[in-house]
């Protein structure tokens, strides 16, 4: 095996490229679900560092339909992975703010898995509390900074998004 990745339920044995604009805008209007209220966020619009993933966040006060999202989430990781894309998303109650705020989050996975170069890198997300919801759907709530507010914080992002409908 070369080369081997799973998130969301979803696996891959083809290594994805670098996140280009029009890659990111290729795989957006593959896309076959209204795409209101998701944003891209991260260092694909930040531009403090070169990254191997798109972040998309859908952001909405109130937790939408857990089946929705799932095949949502779902479509944007194979339809990412079909365009050689590492798509990260999430759904969050709001955006990281500048000063520190309880934040909720719900990711398609708890953990990432990648096999390249001969070895294995695995991730776990963690978070103050923790709870599967549904088959590919994990709840998170931090109400303390965590290490990704505090990367955002060192690498002087704005925590806002573009709108994906406008990327």
């Amino acid at each position: 095996m070369k080369f081997f990745a799973q998130f969301g339920g979803i696996s891959t044995d083809i290594p994805w490229d670098r996140p280009t604009d029009d890659k990111v805008r290729e795989w957006r209007d593959s896309l076959s679900f209204d795409l209101k209220d998701w944003y891209i966020v991260g260092n694909v619009i930040e531009k403090h560092s070169k990254t191997w993933d798109v972040d998309i966040m859908f952001i909405q006060p109130t937790i939408p339909t857990l089946d929705t999202l799932s095949q949502q989430f779902s479509e944007m990781i194979s339809k990412g992975f079909t365009n050689k894309l590492l798509i990260d998303c999430a759904w969050m109650d709001k955006f990281y703010q500048e000063e520190w705020q309880p934040i909720k989050k719900i990711r398609p996975d708890n953990k990432f898995e990648k096999f390249w170069n001969g070895q294995w890198y695995k991730s776990e997300y963690t978070a103050d509390k923790v709870n599967q919801i549904g088959e590919q759907l994990w709840y998170y709530e931090w109400n303390s900074p965590h290490d990704n507010w505090y990367k955002g914080k060192d690498r002087g992002y704005n925590f806002t998004g573009i709108s994906l409908n406008k990327f």
